[in-house]
């Protein structure tokens, strides 16, 4: 499988398990659903190169749908390393530098 497309579904929640066998994933677009949090498996899939979040409300981590892949699996990396229940710090929050086409 290469390409997940799960628009507009009213989704609010996707397992992780759902990607678990996706290490061909190029594509996923999840956006225009409920989601508040984004499958944390997706910062470890190697040839992930588009990621379409939009339409998703606030997600946690601090995800908006203008930045790039790369930076979308990095902070999915880092969210996995919080505790439950932690908050990231002021610095932390601020960092939102993205890289735009």
């Amino acid at each position: 499988m290469q390409t997940v497309n799960l628009n507009s579904n009213k989704l609010s929640n996707v397992n992780n398990l759902f990607f678990a066998s996706s290490l061909q994933l190029h594509f996923v677009d999840i956006g225009d659903n409920d989601l508040t949090e984004l499958p944390i498996i997706l910062g470890y899939l190697p040839k992930v190169g588009k990621i379409i979040v939009g339409g998703n409300g606030f997600l946690k981590g601090n995800i908006k749908s203008d930045m790039t892949p790369l930076v979308i699996k990095k902070k999915l990396r880092w969210v996995k390393k919080m505790k439950p229940g932690e908050e990231r710090s002021g610095a932390e929050q601020s960092d939102n530098r993205v890289n735009r086409r």
